[in-house]
Order: structure tokens, then C-alpha cells, then sequence
């Protein structure tokens, strides 16, 4: 790690302002999120360099990980935001790739986001510009709601930052929704709700809004569950194939979306999509 940027993370993360309380299984989830950071070792993942112990009274346990040197993807959408600009349709299409591809790999891997899948939760491997665009590398960043399959029980609601609600799938989010399934079951609907968010983030960077900007998140949950509401109308300027799986992956229905294979599958079928490195 010489001379390299690393990040120290508490291994249960954004517990602050959570909706769910969950503190009585915070050391278990904690114990479950280094396993699994521990475990995903590839091109679109961060680099796990270790544990550390906090010094002082409330000692604590924290990862220490790589910092993507293109920061993370929601910062750069804010920055965007603020200097009142658009990605081009062929940035969207390419980040959109990276973004699924990683998705994939996280779920070939056994592991689900859990809670969701957000810009904070993306790293970036280059800073964004139009010109590195199809050379840029996407890297799942922050999974602190991870959860592997060998681990999920049925009931999978935990602390979750406030923040994530907009991204989170309405399965997710209701609170009658059936959760006396088995294992298998529980992971496979994890990674349909993860498809869900990459719905989400696909659709803010091609809109270049934030979802459900200005609502707090009990009306965010009433307007996904009480009312069907998504973030707004799949964006004009990027290609078709991009606005379609928009569309598709947002259903309420989590059989009828795309799973990552297929999304894939779809995004590398549009002429201009920049090639798999």
C-alpha cells in the first residue's frame, strides 16, 4: 500500500438515521460483511487490504479497502448535477455496461447487495469524462448491506441508510411482504431486488436526476408501494436498448426482470457498446 489511498470503513455502515432497527443482530451482519469482502476478488470489486481495531473506549473493528481513484459514482453524478450538465447517451450506455457486468459477477459470486445498489455503492476506476468512457472501470465499492447465499436467513431486513430508499425495490421496502422461504429462495430474490436498483441508478445517470429528489423516505415508500410511482419516464438521448431494460428492470413483478446475465446480454447487442477488457 505504499504511497496508495485506502479507505477505513466500519464494517456495518450507514446505520445512522436507519429505518429498520437491527441493532441486536449488528455483529453478526458485521461478521458477515468482511466475509464476504473478503471472499470477492476480481476486476469490479475494491481491493480488501485488511482489519484494523480502533484505539480509545468504544473500540471497533474496520476495513480497510483500496480507494477507485475516480471516486465514487455518485459524486461524480452530484458534480455533474451541479455544473448543470448531461452524460451523453454514450457514457450512459457504456457506464451501464460496466454496472451490469459488475452485477453480474457480484451474483455469479454468490453475493447480493442486500439493502440496494446506489452511485455511493460504485467506485470508479478513472475520473468521469466523455473521452474515458469506454475505457472506464466500474468497481462495487460499498457493500456494507452485502449478503452472501450461504449466509441469508428468510428475513433479511436489517439498518439500512436512509439514503438507499429511493434505489431500494418495493419487495424490499413492504413490510407485509412474505419472508417464510428458504434459503435459495431468499438470495434469489435478493438479486432480483439488486436488478431493481440497477434500474434505478441506470435511469439517474441518463436523466441526471437523483430518484425521488426533495421526498422523505416514508413518502418514497408510499409512493413505490401505495401508488407504483418509479422515479420518472425512462430518458430521452440514450439508446433504446438502455431505455428499454430501464423499464424492464423496475417492474414490480421481480420474475419479470432481467437478471444480470440477460441484461448484459441485451447491452452488449447495441452496436456502439464498447467492448468487454
Amino acid at each position: 500500500m505504499d504511497g496508495e489511498s485506502v479507505a477505513i470503513r466500519l464494517p456495518l455502515a450507514g446505520t445512522e438515521g436507519a429505518l429498520v432497527d437491527a441493532s441486536e443482530r449488528r455483529l453478526n451482519e458485521s461478521q458477515q460483511h468482511i466475509r464476504c469482502l473478503k471472499r470477492l476478488r476480481g476486476p469490479h470489486m475494491v481491493q480488501l487490504y485488511g482489519l484494523s481495531r480502533t484505539q480509545g473506549a468504544d473500540k471497533r473493528t474496520v476495513v480497510v479497502t483500496e480507494v477507485p481513484s475516480g471516486g465514487t459514482l455518485g459524486a461524480n453524478l452530484s458534480l455533474v448535477r451541479r455544473r448543470k450538465q448531461r452524460l451523453t447517451g454514450a457514457t450512459v450506455l457504456a457506464l451501464s455496461l460496466q454496472i451490469v457486468r459488475a452485477t453480474r459477477f457480484l451474483h455469479e459470486s454468490d453475493t447480493s447487495g442486500g439493502w440496494a445498489l446506489s452511485g455511493d455503492a460504485i467506485g470508479l476506476a478513472l475520473p468521469l469524462r466523455e473521452d474515458w468512457a469506454a475505457r472506464q472501470r466500474i468497481k462495487l465499492f460499498e457493500v456494507g448491506g452485502t449478503v452472501c447465499k450461504a449466509e441469508c436467513g428468510a428475513d433479511v431486513r436489517r439498518e439500512f441508510p436512509a439514503d438507499y430508499v429511493g434505489y431500494m425495490a418495493p419487495e424490499l421496502l413492504d413490510e407485509d411482504r412474505d419472508t417464510g422461504v428458504g434459503k435459495e429462495e431468499t438470495f434469489r430474490r435478493l438479486c432480483m431486488a439488486d436488478m431493481y436498483s440497477v434500474g434505478v441508478l441506470l435511469w439517474e445517470m441518463a436523466s441526471g436526476n437523483r430518484p425521488f429528489e426533495g421526498l422523505r423516505p416514508a413518502q418514497v415508500v408510499a409512493a413505490v408501494i401505495g401508488r407504483g410511482e418509479r422515479p420518472g419516464f425512462p430518458p430521452e438521448g440514450v439508446a433504446e436498448e438502455v431505455q428499454d431494460l430501464i423499464s424492464r428492470l423496475w417492474v414490480k413483478d421481480p420474475e419479470a426482470r432481467p437478471t444480470a446475465v440477460e441484461a448484459c446480454r441485451l447491452l452488449e447487442t447495441v452496436p456502439s457498446a464498447p467492448p468487454m477488457f
